[in-house]
């Protein structure tokens, strides 16, 4: 019971956590998590400049890119392609580099106040960003719409 209860505790702060990461990075047309994302990865490299110890960067997003007229919970039932989404989202920002990191993207069409979005619009969400994740040249991207592959 104690396990439970730690664990409806946890996932309660990450909700919290994920309601308030909403705000971050919103510009005038909305969120950029791509942006969040690429600020993560240089971060993280700076912090472990010289360093061999590898290294995660954990993102905790609804995965609603909504910078750059994207707006991708939106637009995912347009039929337009994976593909076309990542692209679209990467072409914003200079490529990212995290080669030598591991990536971490969770609660990806899952947290967030936006209204729920399906089944497939959950698993299209993560194909774009498991797309956005590989162009980055990570050593390994983990996109989930689940809070607690880090944290168990």
């Amino acid at each position: 019971m104690f396990v439970t209860a730690q664990q409806t505790a946890l996932r309660q702060l990450l909700q919290t956590l994920a309601g308030t990461a909403i705000r971050v990075n919103m510009g005038a047309e909305g969120s950029s998590i791509y942006g969040a994302l690429a600020d993560g990865v240089r971060r993280v490299q700076l912090l472990r400049a010289g360093s061999a110890v590898p290294a995660t960067v954990v993102m905790i997003t609804d995965g609603d890119e909504a910078a750059d007229g994207v707006h991708l919970r939106l637009r995912l039932e347009s039929g337009i392609p994976d593909a076309a989404f990542a692209a679209q989202i990467v072409r914003t920002l200079p490529p990212v580099d995290a080669r030598g990191l591991v990536i971490q993207m969770e609660g990806v069409g899952h947290v967030g106040s936006g209204r729920p979005l399906s089944t497939e619009g959950v698993a299209r969400m993560q194909d774009v960003w498991s797309r956005i994740c590989a162009s980055t040249r990570a050593s390994r991207c983990l996109v989930t719409a689940d809070l607690f592959n880090y944290f168990s």
